[in-house]
């Protein structure tokens, strides 16, 4: 018995040293199983965010996509948007168009152009409005409105920021060439 009665602390410590490992391990086991439930509640909510909202998130993404303008060079765009600039103005009634892009390539993908024309007060606020509306990648910096001699004939100079994204990086970086 004398034998028992020296071990028995060193048993009961071996006892207690388990018990506590084991709880630790279960804690351990415990946190373990929280992380990963949290893990796919998260998910679970991504899920149902994307699923309750992609028609906006599209909608967005498209409007984003409609501030800049994707080319592959800046001369050709700016060649085909004075073209089109020309037709919407020269369709409009106005006079005296004049359309001179800024032919500096900047970091920033945007130059500016600039727009003068003459013609009637309404007529002139009219194209400006089918500007905006049909080139959604420019944005006005200046409108200057100052009336002529001719009666009802108005001048308008305006500078508009043409934003656009160069994509012929992107595209050759995807090809690989």
């Amino acid at each position: 018995m004398s034998v028992f009665k020296k071990y028995r602390w060193l048993i009961l410590i071996f006892a207690w040293a388990g018990a506590l490992c084991l709880t630790y391990m279960n804690y351990m086991t415990i946190q373990k199983i929280v992380s990963q439930r949290s893990e796919i509640e998260s998910i679970r909510l991504d899920q149902e965010f994307w699923h309750r909202n992609s028609a906006n998130i599209s909608r967005v993404m498209n409007l984003q996509k409609s501030l800049y303008q994707e080319i592959e060079s800046l001369k050709l765009a700016q060649v085909s948007l004075i073209d089109k600039l020309g037709s919407l103005m020269s369709s409009s009634g106005v006079s005296d168009i004049k359309i001179e892009p800024d032919n500096k390539i900047s970091e920033e993908s945007r130059t500016t152009i600039q727009i003068s024309f003459n013609g009637e007060s309404n007529v002139g606020m009219d194209v400006l409005n089918r500007i905006q509306r049909n080139f959604s990648f420019f944005s006005f910096q200046k409108i200057n409105i100052s009336h002529e001699g001719n009666a009802g004939t108005v001048k308008f100079d305006t500078s508009v920021n043409y934003h656009y994204k160069l994509v012929t990086d992107t595209v050759h970086q995807a090809t690989g060439q």
